[in-house]
């Protein structure tokens, strides 16, 4: 795959995952519908695609396992009956928060827009007391499919969803690349997610798009927005991320929806955001452990800085004395041991010379 980048961009360059895709697309589908050659079509761009979909699962385990963000946590407590989320990303973070953050309004089936035949109650939230709403359900779509996901198109058109989201081979059948071919659309399950969603934007009043870059190459997922964002009865809308070019793209996007009216914020990310948003309480919990925690060792540390005082005090000038003294004592000594080993060196030679002459 990076021999594949290296050759089609320049070692200098890195394209973006849409472009990556829509290229590779691209030309596997030029390939297979006009490619006039003699012999076998090649298969070049139809394998780096396959290996795509194998890495990007791999990328996101290794990004993504066993992590929580604080941010999306917020997100997820700070939702309410009748609050829909459109995500256009793979990952699970955002349905990982709604699991273990929305209790009493998010349940898998029917939060994801489509009937689940397994796997739904390990990703919905653990319940409340009383009914769950029939209608004011929390939603989360995922338009471009979600890792999660395993589609079972069987006749009754179920979905599956996996414990191990990151734990799939390749990403085959349960995402749709960022890309301008959108023809799989009219297929299950992706009608209907596409449908709810153009529904919920028609009636939304207030809109936040986080991270959303307006990509050139997925003209569908712009063509979703903008047609169903054409009243102009938007109250407000948020739009956060690092790229004031992107803010600015989105606000062009949403154009339809605003009115004289309308306020529009505007943040330069995710977490300048959700800052604003209330802390759930095991985020609390911990930042209160870590306050204490915090005052302990800045307790410590004075006790630590007192007891170094008193050695400077008391201990230093002692010790200087004793090695003074040890100093005087040994050279003395020294000194005089020398003295000694000279005087029997000189005695030996005296017996030596008296031992020859006996000889003789």
């Amino acid at each position: 795959m990076i021999d594949f980048v290296r050759d089609e961009y320049g070692a200098t360059q890195m394209p973006t995952l849409e472009t990556l895709f829509t290229q590779a697309q691209g030309y596997e589908q030029f390939v297979r519908q006009f490619y006039s050659k003699p012999g076998p079509k090649p298969v070049r761009y139809k394998k780096q695609l396959g290996y795509l979909l194998e890495l990007i699962p791999r990328v996101f385990k290794a990004a993504l396992a066993d992590q929580e963000c604080t941010w999306h946590d917020r997100i997820a407590y700070a939702m309410r009956k009748g609050d829909s989320i459109i995500s256009f990303n793979y990952d699970v973070l955002m349905d990982e928060a709604l699991t273990r953050l929305a209790q009493g309004i998010w349940k898998a089936d029917p939060g994801y827009g489509i009937s689940i035949s397994d796997g739904a109650a390990a990703w919905s939230a653990p319940r409340k007391p009383g009914a769950f709403p029939r209608k004011e359900y929390l939603r989360l779509l995922k338009p471009h499919g979600s890792l999660n996901w395993l589609l079972e198109q069987n006749g009754d058109n179920h979905l599956r969803l996996t414990d191990d989201a990151y734990g799939i081979l390749a990403a085959k059948g349960n995402i749709i690349p960022p890309t301008w071919d959108k023809t799989i659309l009219q297929e299950w399950p992706w009608k209907p997610i596409w449908k709810a969603a153009s529904q919920i934007l028609q009636r939304t009043r207030c809109l936040i798009v986080i991270g959303y870059s307006v990509p050139q190459t997925d003209l569908t997922s712009q063509a979703l927005i903008r047609s169903s964002l054409v009243d102009g009865n938007l109250r407000l809308i948020v739009v956060a991320n690092p790229d004031p070019k992107a803010r600015s793209r989105v606000i062009d996007l949403a154009r339809g929806g605003i009115a004289s009216n309308t306020r529009i914020l505007e943040f330069d990310g995710l977490s300048e955001f959700a800052q604003l948003l209330d802390e759930p309480p095991r985020e609390k919990r911990k930042r209160q452990a870590t306050k204490r925690q915090l005052r302990a060792i800045g307790n410590r540390l004075i006790e630590v800085e007192e007891t170094i005082d008193d050695l400077e005090l008391y201990d230093l000038d002692e010790l200087e004395t004793r090695i003074d003294e040890i100093e005087n004592f040994d050279l003395n000594g020294i000194e005089q041991r020398a003295q000694e080993v000279e005087s029997l060196e000189a005695r030996l030679s005296e017996l030596e010379s008296q031992v020859e002459n006996l000889e003789v």
